[in-house]
């Protein structure tokens, strides 16, 4: 978590904590985007666009599977991607690059991929089997093997319903 006045003006801050503006979220919510725009506008941070690059990069070609590699093809050090996914985004490039591959092996899933877990695992950028399952189990709920079972069976038995 990062302090908003670690990163915008006092003023700014102040003027978002406002009562009367707290107690009327819609209005706060304009009132913030406004701000923000105009922040932004006034102090541009090439830091951030170099952010929006990298982003973009890491969503646009998935063969990316290592911050080691975005940090290479953007000519910028490990530790500094790191820095930029902290301040910006909250968490660091590997768990965003870990979250779109993880993404991406759902989607093959969903699209009835019916091959080894492990292949899907490797491909989809990590080393063994375990830590995919884990991974995998974080974020979806249940297990690979067992996502994979409901969706086949949920499809067999939609086909069959005709």
């Amino acid at each position: 978590m990062v302090v908003a006045r670690t990163v915008l003006p006092g003023a700014l801050c102040d003027a978002l904590a406002d009562p009367a503006l707290i107690a009327d979220p819609g209005a706060w919510a304009v009132h913030a985007e406004a701000e923000l725009a105009a922040f932004r506008a006034d102090d541009p941070d090439p830091r951030y666009d170099l952010l929006l690059e990298v982003v973009a990069d890491m969503l646009g070609d998935r063969t990316l599977v290592t911050v080691q590699q975005v940090g290479e093809r953007h000519g910028v050090s490990v530790r500094t991607l790191q820095r930029l996914f902290t301040r910006y985004v909250g968490v660091g490039p590997k768990w965003v690059l870990g979250r779109y591959r993880m993404h991406d092996a759902v989607s093959e899933l969903d699209a009835g991929y019916d091959g080894s877990l492990t292949a899907l695992a490797h491909r989809s950028g990590w080393y063994d089997q375990a830590h995919f399952n884990r991974d995998f189990t974080a974020l979806v709920g249940i297990a690979p093997g067992a996502y994979r079972d409901r969706r086949q069976a949920g499809r067999s038995g939609a086909g069959g319903a005709g």
